[in-house]
């Protein structure tokens, strides 16, 4: 234990600004495409930093003097209405993200007694980029009868600062998720609704040299079924019956879990 004070002013700003456009060349046919570009930067003025039991200067966080985010976001959508029933959705998407770090100097002590220095800097603190696909479909078969469907594919990595990855390695891999809903008018009234949902994952980290292999793995499926009851023009009650399966080997079997739940609400 030791006796430490820190006061920290800090300043933010932010810029998000967006573009896109929509054609329809044909009656059956739209084509979407937007882009969206955000800067956040913080920055830290620390007034005091004192330590009784170390050198002064060096608490975290703050010789954290800035940090900055960029984020560039582009999006493609087509959207086919096939026939009066069924009407089909295809995306692409691509997310960057840099974080940035300012730092300050910093001095440590080491056991000899001797006093160690670092310089400040301002570094790449990490990096993000991911490709999400997705496919979707709505199909009325019958006037009573809506059914929806999703499916979508996003490999997505994450690099630090610590770019060789021999500590860090990157978080790199795959995540697959489906949603299924069906809904069916029992009457004018009523509705009985189902929907599946299902989600999996693949940052295992392999072949790690040294450092913590902390990637995960799961699978998990959902399913609820219930009944939707009209009450006014624009309240509607529910109660529904839930079934959730999770799977995580990454986490030896600590994290599974098998759950059932039922759930009751009035939505306006």
């Amino acid at each position: 234990d030791r006796d430490f004070l820190r006061d920290t002013d800090a300043r933010a700003s932010l810029i998000d600004w967006r573009g896109g456009l929509t054609v329809s060349p044909w009656t059956r046919l739209s084509l979407t495409a937007s882009y969206r570009h955000r800067d956040r930067n913080t920055d830290y003025d620390p007034l005091q930093d004192l330590d009784a039991g170390e050198l002064p200067g060096n608490g975290y966080p703050a010789f954290i003097l800035a940090r900055g985010l960029t984020s560039d976001d582009v999006e493609a959508r087509a959207v086919i209405r096939v026939n009066r029933w069924l009407k089909t959705t295809l995306k692409y998407q691509l997310v960057a993200t840099d974080y940035d770090t300012t730092t300050t100097g910093a001095t440590a002590v080491l056991e000899s007694g001797d006093t160690l220095a670092y310089g400040g800097a301002t570094l790449q603190a990490g990096n993000y980029d991911a490709h999400v696909l997705s496919a979707s479909a709505t199909v009325t078969p019958w006037r009573r009868w809506y059914l929806s469907s999703t499916v979508a594919f996003a490999p997505s990595r994450m690099t630090t600062a610590n770019t060789d990855g021999s500590l860090v390695a990157p978080y790199d891999g795959d995540v697959w998720s489906v949603i299924a809903s069906s809904t069916y008018a029992l009457s004018e009234l009523l509705d009985l609704t189902a929907t599946y949902s299902f989600s999996a994952a693949d940052y295992g980290q392999d072949g790690l040299a040294a450092g913590l292999p902390l990637g995960i793995e799961y699978e998990r499926h959902g399913l609820t079924a219930g009944l939707v009851r009209r009450l006014h023009r624009t309240v509607s009650a529910s109660l529904q019956y839930g079934f959730y399966f999770y799977r995580e080997p990454t986490a030896a079997g600590a994290a599974d879990y098998t759950a059932h739940g039922i759930f009751a609400s009035v939505t306006k």
